[in-house]
């Protein structure tokens, strides 16, 4: 089956490397139907998203990746929240793109990619006119030390209290 997955996976990403949106869209749709609780289904319903995203079918491309989710390994879960936070981005509901990094960040078991996940949420809680709930992440991750996001959130909590009154 893991083959047969990965053969159909590999045949419908030929429409989708030549820019044919609909016919990949719907090679894409029959891998995620028959194969998704493989890696290759996993992978193709990212894919499939990212091909309805492009389309500007956010709300197909979130509800693809909604139904995959249940069924999808651990190690596919924080990627396929975070591609759900990405249509949120798209249609402008900053708050809903905040709550799926958040999942995101706690389906990650990688601290490098939890924590850029939490930053994304800020970012996303900060767009919402959530200042306070982003500030709390922000002051969590100034505290790693040496990391990436940690310079992040000290340069943006520093240019919020250059701000502050």
């Amino acid at each position: 089956t893991r083959e047969k997955a990965s053969a159909a996976l590999y045949t419908a990403q030929q429409p989708f490397v030549e820019g044919k949106s609909a016919d990949a869209e719907t090679a894409l749709a029959k891998v995620v139907e028959r194969f998704g609780g493989t890696a290759s289904g996993q992978q193709a319903v990212l894919m499939l998203a990212q091909v309805q995203y492009e389309q500007k079918k956010y709300d197909d491309g979130i509800k693809s990746l909604e139904k995959a989710f249940g069924s999808s390994s651990a190690d596919f879960k924080p990627a396929i929240q975070s591609m759900i936070a990405s249509g949120y981005e798209l249609k402008g509901d900053m708050a809903k793109a905040a709550e799926a990094y958040g999942k995101a960040a706690e389906a990650s078991a990688f601290p490098n990619e939890k924590q850029t996940f939490q930053a994304s949420q800020a970012h996303s809680l900060m767009a919402a006119g959530k200042g306070p709930e982003a500030k709390a992440i922000w002051e969590s991750l100034a505290q790693l030390d040496g990391t990436q996001v940690q310079q992040e959130a000290q340069v943006l909590l520093g240019e919020r209290a250059g701000k502050q009154p």
